[in-house]
């Protein structure tokens, strides 16, 4: 996955894989200050990492977010009841 750091007149931004993720779009173009490729399973695992530290179920503290692993436990909760 190519991960860049875009640098507008506005600010900087985000793109991964050329969609941009956070930060200003950077009209006129921008200028590309930092590229990375990224394996995708790198990628995921960094971001799982992170939810998981917000998770409430894994830290035992309240705090927003959940982990991939209660994301899916919450979708089978729900599609069981759909079926109900």
């Amino acid at each position: 996955m190519q991960v860049e750091i875009v640098a507008g007149t506005e600010g900087k931004a985000l793109y991964i894989n050329d969609y941009r993720v956070t930060g200003p779009k950077p009209w006129a173009g921008g200028t590309v200050i930092a590229s990375f490729d990224v394996p995708q399973e790198e990628l995921k695992c960094a971001l799982e990492r992170s939810l998981m530290k917000n998770c409430e179920a894994h830290t035992r503290v309240e705090s927003p977010g959940l982990c991939s692993v209660c994301l899916v436990e919450e979708r089978d909760k729900l599609q069981k009841a759909m079926r109900k």
